[in-house]
């Protein structure tokens, strides 16, 4: 993401569904962590703009719960 930012982008978002965490990359600043957020803002990149993670986290929830039901089918 950094290399991003170097290169002029003026918002960068690494989103972490396993832990439901996001990064947040912003020229000329720290590197801010969010938990567990439901949402996040274009900020004045893409003003109105909002991303709704709930769905994020919940299709990555399903995934696993999936994976662990096959693994326990197949060691039936």
């Amino acid at each position: 993401m950094r290399e991003y930012i170097e290169n002029g982008a003026h918002l960068g978002w690494l989103i972490d569904r396993k832990n439901q965490t996001v990064e947040i990359y912003r020229p000329n600043q720290d590197v801010e962590l969010l938990e567990h957020p439901i949402s996040l803002s274009g900020e004045d990149v893409l003003p109105g703009f909002v991303l709704d993670l709930r769905r994020v986290w919940q299709i990555y929830s399903v995934s696993i719960s999936e994976v662990k039901l096959v693994a326990q089918a197949s060691c039936l």
